[in-house]
């Protein structure tokens, strides 16, 4: 349901909507760009869970599941954006294009050149404050203008929580050989593995130079990489 904010004025004032909002932090945490919503979600869905791992002993018929860590906690909702103005199709010659929206979203996907890794950013409606990345962004167009310009798209988002301290979300294994080989796969980057397996996007530089790594950029499907321990002053 939406939340109205309290109008100031005149008792009679018809209240205002508040709209939801995406705001793109920087490296202080303070908004450097706001996204306003042009139309609230109808609903959001949040999802968390727990992982587990299956280990069969000698003489056993079944496995033994034994925690590893809880997972990280993904914000799923759908948001509309429409430029037509309640005009019909044939009215909206020339009219601007939806896919002006669709593009801040993309650069949300994108990896930022001073951080190394795609921008935090924050949504926010109402009593809700969902700080993390963008993890997966489906656009789909349902409206075009006799000059087949995209004027209506249905976005559905996915954001990945970042949480603020790893004490609070996440603990590494408690095994005494922690290191790991990990194969990269297309679309993999440093700042993924590193929230993976630290649930830390910024430790992204321990791989890189366990691996002789000048740049986060310098890797390729195929190539295989070190992912060592923490020690216990680098968690």
């Amino acid at each position: 349901m939406a939340e109205w904010v309290k109008p100031h004025g005149n008792a009679g004032t018809a209240p205002e909507l508040k709209k939801a909002r995406i705001e793109v932090l920087g490296e202080n945490g303070a908004a450097e760009e706001i996204i306003v919503c042009l139309f609230n979600p109808s609903e959001y869905s949040i999802r968390s869970g727990a992982s587990y791992s299956q280990e069969k002993g000698i003489g056993k018929d079944k496995a033994d599941s034994q925690y590893i860590q809880g997972d990280s906690v993904v914000l799923s909702l759908t948001l509309y954006f429409d430029t037509t103005d309640g005009k019909s199709t044939e009215e909206n010659k020339g009219q601007t294009s939806v896919t002006v929206y669709m593009e801040k979203l993309e650069k949300l996907l994108k990896i930022d050149g001073r951080q190394h890794r795609p921008p935090k950013i924050r949504f926010v409606w109402g009593s809700l404050q969902f700080q993390g990345f963008l993890l997966s962004l489906s656009q789909k167009y349902t409206l075009f203008s006799v000059e087949g310009k995209p004027l209506r798209v249905k976005a559905d988002l996915e954001i990945r929580e970042a949480p603020e301290n790893r004490s609070s979300r996440f603990s590494p294994p408690e095994s005494p050989d922690r290191t790991k080989y990990r194969t990269v796969i297309q679309g993999m980057s440093l700042w993924r593995l590193a929230y993976e397996e630290y649930g830390d996007p910024e430790k992204w530089t321990v791989i890189a130079e366990a691996n002789n790594l000048a740049s986060p950029l310098d890797i390729a499907p195929g190539n295989e990489l070190i992912v060592p321990a923490l020690d216990r002053k680098m968690r």
